[in-house]
């Protein structure tokens, strides 16, 4: 699924189903950390537990913003 797509209503559809959330590449690549954290923070609250997916990392994406988003990755998981 999709960031865009209605995580509630899909989390309380399919409880017990294998969640995944896209998030898309340039997004990645162009926003703001602190918007990502948004974003995370939203998915944390409103799907999770769930996998999330960063396939297609843009080739000029640093590798410091992969890092970075992994370590918020890690930090909303240890917060469920």
């Amino acid at each position: 699924m999709g960031i865009e797509s209605n995580l509630v209503n899909a989390k309380e559809s399919f409880p017990d189903a294998r969640r995944a959330i896209m998030y898309p590449p340039v997004e990645l690549a162009n926003k703001p950390l602190s918007e990502i954290r948004r974003d995370l923070e939203l998915i944390t609250h409103d799907y999770a537990p769930c996998d999330m997916v960063f396939a297609d990392i843009e080739s000029g994406t640093p590798d410091d913003r992969v890092i970075e988003v992994i370590e918020l990755c890690e930090e909303m998981s240890e917060a469920l």
